[in-house]
């Protein structure tokens, strides 16, 4: 049999004219028949609206691994 769950959660702060960021998790676990797999990730962005000249800039981080999905047990 085998399982496999994610919980992901996050949260943003909007900086009024400087932009906004935001940060969230992802945790991942995975049942295989003789063996689990978990791991954890992480990932940051920063967005900001030029109004006066119609555009936008984005900044986005991979996701940082805490740890590769790994053999445990």
């Amino acid at each position: 049999m085998r399982i496999y769950y994610a919980l992901n959660g996050g949260i943003g702060y909007d900086m009024n004219t400087l932009g906004a960021i935001s940060i969230d998790m992802t945790h991942a676990s995975s049942q295989l028949e003789h063996q689990t797999l978990k791991g954890e990730s992480y990932r940051f962005n920063y967005s900001k609206v030029f109004d006066s000249i119609d555009s936008q800039i984005t900044f986005g981080r991979l996701p940082l691994l805490r740890e590769k999905l790994s053999l445990v047990g």
